[in-house]
């Protein structure tokens, strides 16, 4: 009960910074206008300030684990599959949402701050172990998700064709959070800690410092409860699918493929987060069903604190 209390101390000013940007939204604090701009600056300067120090801080050569990133990449995989499977004789947008909505997790801006704030309880050997663990993991993920979610949004339209891979490539040195991650994980091999104590480092450290509780505070201000009632049989299947099924098949493929059990935690966890919020923009730009994308965002962001605070009980 104490390990569970302080799991759920953990979590809970999660949950409140996100009700906090619910309600600054609603007070009119945070207008849509300004919640755009801070999730354009989150995007691409202070997320990847913060992704850039912690990449670069954990050593990754000795908290790499194959078997947990496969495992991660496998269960995306079959999640892609079995929305694509699931959701024949759909129109192409709302299946290429149903697989991404089921498929891609918001581990920077969930995932981040909940492995952050549940680290900070551990002892400290395991706090290093467990945000190196999460660092790979993500460092990983993030190109995982972008290339995958681009296929995903134009294969019910075109099927898989090299131009749509050519274009995926393409965009992917114009992401700065997968730029951070790259550049961070070379300078952790070179070096891990390479930019402590160097005045770019701490300029870049206190840059994204703000990741967290602006990150949280956008997610919230987002929110919109009404849209998960267009279509809330489809949203419910989403919903069990992204929070219960797939981080259940990559715990169980983590340990099929032996994979450590601090890693399996990271790549759990990661792949438990809610439906990331930048779903809904790449809906619109690559034809998804941006309405279904948003209630599915809503849906699995608001319940996540429950099934996250299940998936601490049953890995730390």
């Amino acid at each position: 009960m104490d390990r569970l209390l302080t799991l759920l101390g953990a979590l809970a000013p999660v949950v409140l910074l996100i009700a906090g940007g619910r309600g600054l939204r609603v007070a009119g604090v945070l207008t849509p206008a300004a919640g755009a701009e801070l999730g354009r600056l989150l995007f691409w300067a202070i997320l990847p300030a913060r992704l850039l120090i912690e990449c670069s801080r954990a050593d990754l050569r000795a908290s790499f684990d194959g078997p947990a990133l496969l495992a991660g990449f496998i269960a995306f995989i079959a999640a892609l599959v079995v929305g694509w499977w699931t959701s024949r004789g759909q129109d192409p947008g709302v299946r290429g949402t149903v697989m991404t909505g089921t498929a891609r997790a918001n581990s920077a801006f969930v995932g981040l701050p909940v492995i952050t704030l549940v680290a900070a309880t551990l002892a400290p050997a395991l706090r290093t172990e467990l945000l190196a663990a999460f660092a790979l993991c993500l460092a990983a993920m993030v190109i995982t998700f972008n290339v995958g979610s681009v296929v995903a949004f134009r294969l019910p339209y075109h099927g898989l064709s090299w131009i749509g891979l050519r274009h995926s490539v393409v965009e992917l040195p114009r992401n700065p959070i997968i730029g951070a991650c790259v550049i961070g994980s070379l300078l952790s091999l070179w070096r891990p800690g390479a930019l402590t104590g160097t005045w770019v480092g701490t300029a870049v450290d206190l840059l994204g410092a703000a990741a967290v509780p602006l990150a949280l505070l956008v997610t919230g201000a987002d929110l919109e409860l009404s849209t998960v009632r267009r279509q809330p049989g489809l949203v419910g299947a989403i919903v069990v699918g992204k929070l219960v099924l797939v981080p259940a098949g990559t715990w169980g493929l983590c340990h099929l493929l032996g994979a450590g059990s601090t890693a399996t935690a990271a790549m759990t966890l990661l792949m438990a987060c809610p439906t990331a919020v930048i779903a809904g923009a790449m809906a619109r730009q690559l034809g998804g069903d941006d309405k279904l994308m948003a209630a599915v965002v809503v849906a699995t962001t608001t319940l996540s604190p429950v099934t996250l605070l299940g998936w601490l009980a049953l890995l730390m």
